[in-house]
């Protein structure tokens, strides 16, 4: 029994032990609480002036220090800065020396024609400021940022991958005012096998969507040289492999290859689908391939309605230059291709008008964020019918097509990316996946199971 009573003794003074260095340790925490300062953070986000945020941040309960502010456009912190400008009427709010406003220029990439929302976000914590009530937005009428609008509110997107670099340009080809990319690039489908196999590799991609409910339309970006230029001059070798491949695909029912450059040629008829100094297609272009993609949609998705052409709203961007403008130039001398420094003169350009746009860039939600390492963008236009839901895969071409496709959609949802991005299609589920393919990526695609290739091989071959 003593011993019985000597243990229960020592485990007394071991509880007792350890009871006093909770204890200390409480105390250190407290102090250490304490010690910690504590933020009021006030403000106010006042407005957007040619690319250039205007509002003031400070902490109440710490008036001398400065309040780093972070900018988030359309879900994604785009720059970021330190509320430190001297402003007179801050001093006489008793927030020490007034010197707590910002200004803080947002990124050049932001000023392609949209909608823009904008928040502001107030030290580490990241606490929203409240928009000013006469909230205002300025942008000159001619300028870089004319064509965007931005208005108040929006929320932090999950991170995703950032977009692919833009495309530096190795040569383009100078035909008279016209520049082209240099012919050489890319492959083009030749032969009879590399044509089976991308047939069967966009079956294959049908077959996949289809198990998941998803209806799939390829489409084919044409070359800017094929509608704008002298069509039986050059890319009558792939024009060759395209045939063929649509003859192909006639023999199955999964699939059909939308060519779009029917439909770029017939958009000319009232204005040039592209600029000249411009590798991809302008706005204008843009529509009427949206159109195109909408109405092949509408068979499948009867809510997915193709825009009238009464929607074209465009504007006039004086001065434009492209992206081919300071690219490396060659001209033609007769069968030959020689370097060429011409000065490339600027030219008149359009662009959509942003102020009739509705649909807004929304969030990325983290669930689909994490399915994938592909680039995405979501966009929104709540009062369409829920039916109306997209999935967009391409490239830099694909970003013009988006305000159009967004305004008919009740959602759209972007993927940088050449190959299906399943893993995020099967989280998203939408109704169509649009697939922008340009001829280099046909040939061939991602390699199709045996099944695929023997589903194209006729009997006895």
């Amino acid at each position: 029994m003593r011993g019985l009573g000597r243990t229960a003794g020592a485990r007394t003074a071991d509880e007792r032990k350890a009871s006093s260095k909770a204890s200390r340790r409480s105390k250190r925490a407290a102090k250490a609480k304490d010690a910690t300062p504590t933020h009021a953070y006030e403000g106010l986000l006042q407005g957007v002036g040619n690319g250039v945020a205007l509002g003031w941040a400070a902490d109440r309960a710490q008036p001398a220090e400065r309040v780093s502010v972070a900018l988030v456009v359309d879900g994604e912190i785009v720059a970021e800065g330190v509320a430190d400008v001297p402003r007179p009427d801050l001093a006489d709010m008793d927030l020490d020396d007034g010197a707590h406003g910002f200004l803080i220029e947002l990124p050049e990439r932001l000023r392609t024609p949209a909608r823009r929302r904008i928040v502001a976000l107030a030290g580490p914590e990241q606490v929203p400021l409240t928009p000013a009530p006469s909230f205002w937005h300025k942008p000159t009428a001619d300028g870089a940022w004319s064509d965007v609008v931005f208005e108040t509110g929006g929320a932090l997107s999950a991170k995703v991958p950032e977009p692919p670099a833009p495309m530096q340009y190795r040569r383009a080809v100078r035909d008279g005012a016209w520049l082209f990319l240099e012919e050489e690039e890319g492959r083009v489908l030749v032969s009879e096998g590399e044509v089976k196999e991308t047939a069967a590799a966009l079956v294959h991609n049908a077959r996949q969507c289809a198990e998941l409910g998803i209806a799939y339309i390829p489409a084919l970006i044409p070359r800017k040289r094929e509608v704008v230029g002298d069509s039986t001059g050059t890319g009558t070798g792939g024009r060759r492999g395209l045939a063929a491949l649509r003859a192909q695909l006639r023999e199955v029912d999964e699939v059909e290859l939308l060519d779009l450059l029917g439909v770029l040629r017939d958009a000319g008829r009232g204005g040039s689908p592209y600029h000249r100094t411009d590798a991809d297609w302008n706005d204008r272009g843009a529509f009427f391939a949206a159109r195109a993609l909408l109405k092949e949609a509408h068979k499948r998705v009867p809510a997915l309605r193709p825009p009238p052409t009464s929607e074209l709203h465009l504007r006039p961007v004086p001065g434009y230059r492209g992206t081919l403008a300071d690219a490396p130039q060659l001209q033609r001398e007769g069968e030959e291709l020689v370097e060429c420094e011409l000065e490339v003169a600027a030219e008149p350009g359009i662009a959509l008008d942003p102020s009739r746009l509705r649909a807004l860039r929304m969030p990325v939600e983290q669930h689909l964020a994490q399915a994938g390492e592909t680039h995405l963008r979501v966009y929104a236009t709540p009062e369409r019918d829920e039916e109306a839901r997209v999935a967009l895969v391409g490239d830099a071409a694909a970003l013009s097509l988006i305000p159009w496709l967004a305004e008919r959609t009740s959602r759209t949802t972007f993927f940088w990316s050449r190959e299906l991005p399943l893993a995020q299609l099967e989280l998203e589920l939408p109704r169509v996946v649009l697939h922008l393919l340009r001829h280099s990526d046909l040939a061939p695609l991602t390699p199709p199971g045996d099944s695929d290739l023997a589903r194209l091989t006729p009997p006895g071959a």
